[in-house]
């Protein structure tokens, strides 16, 4: 992805990726941030449990299409 990523979305994609960063709590598209202030620290990712995933592959996803 580029750094222009949220500039290149329509006005209603730009709010729905707006709504999702605000789900998992980012202020800012983190495709804006260079690679290097990633972390490559697996012990310091937060944390993913299977409901999570499944709440945003299916409720979540199913529900935007319904």
């Amino acid at each position: 992805m580029s750094y222009q990523y949220v500039e290149t979305l329509s006005d209603d994609a730009a709010k729905r990726y707006e709504q999702k960063l605000n789900v998992v709590g980012l202020r800012e598209c983190p495709y804006r941030s260079p690679a290097d202030q990633w972390l490559h620290i697996p012990k310091q990712w937060p944390e993913i449990q299977y409901h999570d995933v499944y709440h945003y592959l299916i409720t979540f996803q199913v529900s935007k299409y319904s």
